[in-house]
């Protein structure tokens, strides 16, 4: 063998390591309330998340957008949850603050690296179209909405 060269079997642990990647993104668990990412809502959060139907959340995490919640002292802190078939978006106070918007009518969501805020595209007659998130966390985000935006298309036809 030549140097430079890769033995047939070295690429092989690399193929499986990928495979069982893309396994376990089909077969994500939901995420449970107080636990991981969830782990940080209030009260006032929780009841509002339960109050949205028994629809399990897969990721989530809270961007530092900010929305007029009815508050005197500071406006509430969006909750992005990406759930089976669409993202809900939510923020507890008096007037509390919950948008749900289908994987399907966010099609041209992407993430803007310079801004650091993730692109809900084309999301008509949304309240929030884009909302500022870690790379690590918008990119797990519409990586489960690209996965399961087929599904979603496919069920309500």
């Amino acid at each position: 063998m030549r140097s430079g060269e890769e033995t047939p079997g070295a690429r092989a642990p690399l193929v499986r390591a990928k495979l069982a990647g893309a396994a376990g993104r089909r077969r994500a668990a939901p995420l449970v309330p107080g636990e991981g990412p969830l782990r940080g809502l209030t009260a006032a959060e929780r009841a509002l998340l339960a109050a949205q139907g028994e629809t399990p959340v897969y990721r989530a995490f809270l961007s530092t957008t900010r929305v007029d919640v009815g508050s005197w002292l500071r406006d509430g802190r969006v909750w992005v949850c990406a759930r089976r078939v669409d993202l809900l978006l939510f923020a507890a106070g008096p007037r509390p603050f919950v948008e749900r918007l289908a994987f399907n009518a966010l099609q041209s969501s992407a993430y803007n690296h310079v801004t650091g805020e993730l692109i809900l595209a084309p999301a008509e007659g949304a309240r929030v179209r884009q909302v500022r998130a870690l790379p690590a966390e918008a990119l797990a985000v519409l990586e489960w909405m690209r996965h399961s935006a087929p599904r979603a298309a496919a069920r309500s036809a």
